[in-house]
């Protein structure tokens, strides 16, 4: 159970939903939020912790020589790559069909992660919905969102389970167009992330057990959902159930169709 810090001044500033939110994972043994009243008490006393930089929240971690993890979905990085006019061509684009003519489908992220995909889809015009179990990266995931010009329209997040927005969807009648998953693999295998990030995610996650990712892989495919997508390595297995396979230069997409 990581313990992530704060600056009680800071903490007090956040809105009382997040806030809530927070306590409900600390009582939930998620984690364990610790305060500091400075902010050189603030690495001796947590494991992650949180600062405002600028306009922006930031995570550091205590035990690295990182530097901070932000969420930036209007940067020059994060956009470049679907300003280009070959950006339909993306092997994302290609595995979840966005074309110019279907770029508003809907779509499901049950991984979010740091919101790389999700916000890649959004770009492209998809309706993205992403849930993140992490109450540390959703708060990350928020602020990144609720500093962006570009995404606020067609890019929802949800602090939930995958597994529960999976029970929520029978009872909703919500509906998708695409599931998608990029689920946390093996250091030898998954290098989907700059490292400095990946190392953060997995510090403060860990890997996802292998059995994990199957079981929630054949509960997406239980779903009315027509189209699921898993972002895979390039030397994964093969599922018996995916009907082809779009390759990018240092993963894939693994693409199953139902009828």
């Amino acid at each position: 159970m990581p313990k992530i810090g704060f600056l009680q001044s800071d903490y007090d500033g956040i809105p009382d939903l997040d806030r809530q939110k927070f306590q409900l994972a600390h009582n939930n043994a998620e984690l364990e939020i610790v305060m500091a009243n400075s902010v050189e008490e603030l690495p001796k006393k947590s494991d992650f912790y949180f600062e405002i930089q600028g306009a922006a929240w930031v995570l550091s971690c205590s035990s690295q020589d990182w530097a901070p993890l932000k969420i930036d979905f209007d940067s020059r990085r994060a956009r470049q790559r679907f300003e280009d006019p070959l950006r339909w061509r993306d092997p994302l684009a290609k595995a979840c069909a966005l074309t110019p003519k279907n770029a508003g489908s809907k779509i499901l992220d049950l991984t979010a992660g740091l919101g790389g995909d999700s916000a890649a889809m959004a770009y492209l015009g998809a309706q993205v919905i992403a849930v993140e179990r992490s109450i540390v990266l959703y708060f990350l995931l928020k602020d990144g969102l609720g500093r962006s010009e570009s995404l606020s329209k067609n890019f929802i997040l949800e602090w939930v389970t995958a597994e529960a927005k999976l029970n929520s969807l029978s009872l909703s009648g919500e509906k998708f167009d695409v599931i998608y998953l990029d689920p946390m693999f093996s250091t030898e295998k998954k290098k989907a992330l700059p490292p400095r990030e990946m190392q953060y995610l997995r510090k403060l996650l860990g890997e996802e057990p292998a059995g994990v990712t199957h079981d929630l892989l054949e509960r997406a495919l239980k779903t009315s959902v027509k189209r699921v997508v898993m972002k895979n390595s390039l030397k994964a297995e093969v599922h018996p159930k995916r009907n082809f396979v779009v390759e990018g230069k240092s993963h894939r997409f693994d693409v199953f169709l139902k009828t």
